[in-house]
């Protein structure tokens, strides 16, 4: 869900105060199909624009979320070959 999303339910709403409560309310009713925003992963995984690189450090940080543009990634980290591997996004 983006800001304009929001913007309109909240115009929807006739509310001019909206907490941070409301806006969580909001954003599981529209994920309530089941389909995951990728926007709001970004506190679960690292998201980038660059392509990781590197030995991740932590367990946590073997999973990167790759947003550039309409571009869409998910890359984990493979210790058996060391290298990076993805799965494009749609």
């Amino acid at each position: 869900m983006d800001e304009e999303r929001i913007r309109e339910i909240i115009k929807e709403e006739q509310s001019s105060e909206i907490t941070e409560e409301k806006i969580k309310e909001i954003i599981r009713e529209e994920n309530s199909s089941g389909k995951i925003d990728l926007q709001f992963l970004s506190g679960k995984f690292d998201t980038s624009a660059v392509v990781p690189s590197g030995t991740p450090t932590t367990p946590q940080r073997q999973i990167v979320i790759y947003i550039n543009g309409a571009t869409l990634r998910l890359y984990i980290y493979d210790y058996t070959n060391n290298n990076w591997r993805f799965a494009s996004l749609t």
